[in-house]
């Protein structure tokens, strides 16, 4: 005959196993379930971010750099929830749009960050105006697929003047004003027919100015030529020379043309 003690013993082992049997059942789930998820997407243009950033409700950025050659960035590991995808602009571009993403637990969200170029025209801009050098400290222009105009400043001398050069190679017109139409890389003659078009200028501290033009001079005195146009990837390269005759004369110079060479310009827009 077993005693209760006997009967206690025995089944003890059984009862602790059922317990912790029903305990893990009811409070542990599946151990092997993932508790984070990921973000993976790419930067367009490719080498538009330097730095790609995913912030969570609570204000805390994670940051990724995106692969210089493909522009793909991802992250790992993140809790679940919303964040907002944004980037840190490379040089020439603007910020982005921020860009929802929500990740769920063991999944992978994809996303995609656009990024526009800014409009400003940045690079180098030299020429020699009759054999003395200059170099371009700010820059002005619009630049289109079938438009291009660029012009170069210098920095203010002492007396507060500053000087630059402009060229101007528009669409086709249609008074036939224009009969070489900006059509990327090629030579652009200057002088012949009013446009295309170049000019010198000198800027002074009361807020006249002295012009130059080639514009009416009836003869090619000159030439542009565009080396290499990109409009996607926001480059331009080329060279200029031309002779410009004045035009606008506020400060009573007797020098009537100026000769500009060894022009050239290597630019980013």
């Amino acid at each position: 005959m077993l005693c209760f003690s006997t009967l206690r013993t025995a089944t003890a082992p059984w009862l602790l196993l059922a317990f912790l049997c029903l305990f893990g059942c009811t409070k542990g789930g599946d151990p092997a379930a993932p508790l984070t998820g990921a973000i993976e997407g790419t930067v367009l243009p490719v080498g538009a971010a330097r730095v790609v950033t995913a912030t969570a409700k609570d204000g805390q950025p994670i940051t990724a750099v995106p692969d210089a050659r493909t522009g793909a960035f991802a992250f790992a590991d993140l809790p679940a929830g919303a964040y907002q995808l944004g980037a840190v602009p490379a040089t020439g571009y603007s910020s982005p749009t921020e860009v929802p993403a929500t990740v769920q637990r063991g999944a992978t969200t994809k996303a995609a960050l656009q990024l526009n170029r800014d409009g400003r025209i940045r690079g180098t801009m030299t020429w020699e105006r009759n054999g003395i050098a200059y170099s371009a400290v700010t820059f002005y222009g619009e630049i289109k697929q079938n438009f291009f105009s660029l012009e170069g400043g210098t920095a203010r001398d002492a007396s507060g003047k500053n000087e630059g050069t402009i060229f101007v190679l528009p669409f086709a017109l249609n008074n036939g004003a224009n009969p070489t139409p900006f059509a990327g890389v090629g030579t652009y003659p200057i002088g012949a027919t009013e446009y295309p078009w170049a000019g010198y200028l000198f800027y002074f501290p009361d807020g006249s100015l002295d012009q130059y033009a080639t514009s009416y001079a009836g003869r090619q005195v000159g030439q542009v030529i565009v080396t290499r146009f990109d409009p996607q990837a926001g480059v331009a390269s080329g060279t200029f020379s031309y002779v410009v005759t004045l035009r606008l004369n506020n400060s009573g110079t007797t020098t009537t043309n100026l000769t500009i060479t060894n022009g050239r310009f290597d630019i980013t827009f």
